[in-house]
């Protein structure tokens, strides 16, 4: 059995561009700040589970 990671950048792309108008243009934002958090935590020694997806 293979780990091959299978990637499907333009279906990623259409569902999140869906997800984003489904919520008034919130689900970036709130993507954007999650993510801006989490690189503070890091940068300041807080542990971060490495389970979390960077989008």
């Amino acid at each position: 059995m293979s780990d091959d990671t299978i990637s499907y950048p333009k279906q990623h792309i259409d569902n999140g561009k869906k997800k984003n108008a489904d919520t008034q243009r919130r689900f970036k934002r709130t993507t954007r700040v999650l993510k801006k958090i989490r690189y503070h935590m890091i940068e300041n020694g807080e542990p971060v589970d490495g389970n979390i997806s960077s989008f």
